[in-house]
């Protein structure tokens, strides 16, 4: 079973840009598995999950009713500790906004994929959204505390699917 990624990206592709260039520049030497790069998409997951190929993928974003645009607002940078198999790792990411309509989407989501048989990996309980930068070793002693927030009042993201690697690194849309 592959891995893909139901999730709201950046309308602006400059976005995607800024975003890489940041995580790039504070994390390029110290990230671990994670990183917004060349081959990696800065995004907001609604539902990880795991279908039999990228047809089934597809068919499941496409059939998804409940997906709209959002437009949301970069709260804060926050460090948060890695859990299960990212256990001594540290996540660096961007917080998003928690709106009820992000909330409401990511759980009919949730229930969407479920019933058309599909593994899902983002449980609704602990569902935070944010955007990833880097996974970063626990170890690390100076992990950088970032100031910059990318137009953090208000950014346009557009649903979209796409595979994504054990991580959770978007690689490509689909």
């Amino acid at each position: 079973m592959q891995r893909f990624n139901l999730v709201l990206l950046p309308a602006d592709v400059n976005l995607q840009v800024l975003f890489s260039r940041i995580s790039q520049s504070y994390f390029g030497d110290s990230q671990d598995g994670y990183m917004l790069a060349d081959r990696a998409l800065a995004h907001v997951t609604l539902c990880q999950f795991r279908a039999e190929n990228e047809r089934a993928a597809i068919d499941a974003f496409l059939s998804f009713a409940d997906k709209q645009n959002a437009i949301l607002a970069i709260q804060q940078f926050r460090i948060r500790t890695g859990t299960d198999e990212h256990n001594g790792f540290l996540w660096a990411e961007y917080l998003v906004e928690r709106k009820q309509t992000i909330l409401e989407m990511q759980k009919k989501c949730h229930s969407h994929l479920m019933s058309r048989g599909h593994q899902v990996l983002t449980p609704v309980e602990s569902y935070s959204p944010h955007i990833t930068l880097a996974r970063v070793p626990h170890s690390q002693d100076n992990v950088p505390s970032i100031e910059e927030i990318p137009d953090k009042d208000s950014i346009t993201f557009r649903p979209a699917v796409g595979v994504s690697t054990e991580n959770g690194i978007l690689t490509h849309e689909l």
